[in-house]
């Protein structure tokens, strides 16, 4: 896992596109925010967590998904200044390229770890604009707060291998939540149904958004001089790639790399 991903818990999520229809990113700087940023609330009630339907559904519009870290945070510090055991409260950040609703419900996947998927809300977005160190792009997103959770189940389970405590796993976040969701791991992946040139040990996230078996959206991230080498083999950079799968056909929708 490199050092970027654990240590930066907020990434841009989104396409330029949605299933089923198309959202661009506002470029208005003067756009007024509907949604000024607010203070986090707690959920201390239990996860709710998603449907889990017999047989193929309706595959739902989504406007964002992305890969985000999960950030655990406590009063308890050890010798490198890490958050460690117990811990009391769990952080996630999120951005979003369309303008959610406070009171919206965004899906959360847990990846590698024994959680299901469940639902959170939306208390707070803050309209900002895109940069890369320091370089404008004239895009914007919504740095997107919500409910904080003290869940135990998040807060006690263990980090996945070579994970600090703090950052245990990442989560597979859609926008607007969905009605079922999971994630297929990479061993149920079969060669010939993914994008074209992608390894499978490169991926991520491979999410089932209609219960029929099959990926919807796909996260790799690889080493940016060879696409078939994953993160850990040594990278000099990662870079990362986001795509969904339409009408059986996948599509490139997103790709990040070092700026």
């Amino acid at each position: 896992m490199s050092r970027r991903r654990v240590e930066t818990f907020v990434l841009l999520l989104g396409f330029a596109c949605c299933l089923g229809a198309c959202s661009a990113i506002p470029s208005d700087p003067q756009s007024k925010d509907a949604n000024p940023k607010v203070e986090p609330t707690v959920n201390k009630a239990p996860l709710q967590k998603l449907a889990n339907p017999k047989g193929k559904i309706p595959l739902p519009t989504v406007s964002d998904f992305g890969v985000v870290v999960v950030w655990r945070k406590s009063n308890q510090k050890n010798e490198s200044g890490g958050m460690t055991r117990p811990f009391d409260e769990t952080e996630i950040g999120i951005s979003l390229t369309r303008e959610p609703r406070v009171g919206d419900r965004v899906t959360l996947i847990p990846l590698g770890v024994n959680l299901d998927p469940f639902q959170v809300s939306v208390i707070g977005a803050e309209k900002k604009e895109a940069t890369c160190t320091g370089k404008k792009y004239k895009e914007y997103y919504w740095d997107t707060n919500i409910e904080t959770l003290t869940n135990r189940e998040i807060l006690d389970v263990d980090p996945i291998e070579n994970r600090r405590d703090e950052f245990p796993f990442d989560v597979a976040a859609v926008y607007p939540a969905v009605e079922f969701a999971k994630n297929i791991e990479n061993k149920l992946l079969k060669k010939g149904t993914l994008p074209k040139g992608i390894a499978i040990d490169t991926i991520q996230a491979a999410i089932d958004l209609d219960n029929d078996g099959q990926p919807d959206f796909l996260y790799t991230v690889f080493c940016c001089d060879d696409e078939t080498k994953p993160e850990n083999n040594n990278c000099n950079y990662v870079c990362e790639k986001y795509f969904k799968r339409i009408g059986g056909t996948w599509k490139l929708v997103r790709s990040n790399k070092p700026c």
